[in-house]
């Protein structure tokens, strides 16, 4: 099962991690980084290339900032959903208390990145519930 996280914003932070053992929660980071809003709907288009997300889960920003860094923000809000119309949504409260709002990452990665990367880990951790162990 492959989970692709998007930290939504003017530089859209984004992990792509992929569960092989659902039972125990076990997973790879097969990538992650940073896309500038100017290039997110043709980046987000390339990430398919992947291959196609079981999930999509989407940190949206707040839209109330008045101004051009609104309208940046939509922008980036859109582009994410003409590509992954299918998305879950979280908020920074449900994921960022958790243990996992510190995973360690290694060095050189944005605080963009981290913050997908991190969601991810907490969403398989402790949000997902598999279809193994729903039964």
């Amino acid at each position: 099962m492959d989970l692709l996280t998007l930290d939504l914003g003017v530089t859209t932070g984004w992990a792509w991690l992929r569960i092989y053992d659902p039972v125990n929660r076990y997973f790879t980071i097969e990538n992650y980084g940073d896309i500038p809003v100017a290039t997110l709907l043709d980046s987000l288009q390339a990430l398919t290339s992947y291959g196609k997300p079981d999930v999509v889960l989407m940190e949206k920003p707040l839209l109330t900032h008045p101004g051009p860094l609104q309208n940046q923000l939509r922008i980036a809000v859109s582009a994410a959903e003409i590509v992954f119309p299918a998305h879950e949504i979280v908020t920074p409260s449900q994921w960022k208390p958790s243990p996992y709002s510190s995973y360690p990452l290694p060095s050189g990665s944005s605080q963009h990145s981290r913050d997908a990367v991190r969601m991810g880990v907490w969403w398989l951790k402790s949000a997902w519930v598999p279809d193994t162990l729903a039964t």
